[in-house]
């Protein structure tokens, strides 16, 4: 069911390295959120000694231009603010400093360096996704005066200094719960999912954006709803695969 889409998992994707920007889903077995608090302590623990990645010639002096400045910028994003949307309830600050004690790290800073948000309504929800930063410019090597690459750099722009992207990593920990209440009315489901949708289209476009999906049976007047999200969704990660019937897979995902 999955196989128009490839498979990731978070051993490459919360990484200290360069990962492309967009929408993920993790499907879950069980509780994938201490896994998740794992592998964030260990780019917590890891990214400092990873090197940054060094910039291709992009045309300056007159040489071919590989691909594109905005290319060239996803390509070379790597994870920065790292950000929780705890619409779940099931971020464990416990447990993120038992696996921080276990790497010898201070567990105050590693809570401090993961900012929570937990949204307790479908609204809450879809207007945290707003407030989530841009990418955050990093070029130490860029000579006094001189411009480095940007989004809305042309050729102009381009210098062989270093400049990386370092992009939010945003984890959500239940993506549909929220849609899913029973005592969210119709008219505002309706209201709260289309902002929703709008919001995570531009947050994929700047972001990494890591959702947990729990493995269930969505409620009956509810089951319109996923398969819209899962449009949006760059790769979906094992396990696999979700127990819906076929007739609810969007056409992509077959």
């Amino acid at each position: 069911m999955w196989s128009a889409l490839p498979a990731v998992s978070l051993e490459n994707l919360i990484v200290p390295g360069p990962v492309e920007r967009g929408f993920y889903v993790a499907v879950e077995e069980g509780d994938l959120a201490p896994t998740v608090s794992k592998k964030l302590v260990e780019l917590l623990d890891t990214e400092h000694s990873v090197p940054s990645p060094a910039p291709r010639s992009l045309g300056v002096g007159g040489s071919k231009i590989s691909y594109s400045p905005m290319r060239y910028w996803r390509r070379n994003s790597r994870i920065g603010q790292l950000i929780w949307v705890d619409s779940g309830n099931r971020f464990d600050p416990y447990q993120l400093s038992v696996e921080a004690k276990k790497r010898k790290l201070d567990p105050t800073r590693v809570l401090r360096a993961i900012k929570v948000g937990r949204p307790f309504t479908a609204f809450q929800y879809q207007q945290m996704l707003d407030r989530i930063p841009n990418p955050a410019l990093w070029a130490p090597n860029a000579p006094e005066g001189e411009s480095v690459l940007s989004p809305r750099a042309g050729r102009g722009g381009l210098s062989h200094s270093q400049a990386v992207w370092w992009t939010p990593l945003v984890i959500i920990s239940d993506l549909m719960g929220l849609f899913y209440d029973p005592d969210l009315p119709e008219d505002a489901l309706i209201r709260a999912f289309r902002s929703f949708m709008i919001r995570l289209s531009f947050l994929r476009q700047r972001a990494i954006v890591l959702a947990l999906l729990r493995n269930g049976e969505p409620p009956a007047n509810r089951r319109h709803l996923l398969p819209d999200v899962l449009k949006l969704a760059r790769r979906i990660s094992e396990p696999a695969p979700l127990p819906l019937p076929s007739s609810l897979v969007p056409a992509v995902l077959r």
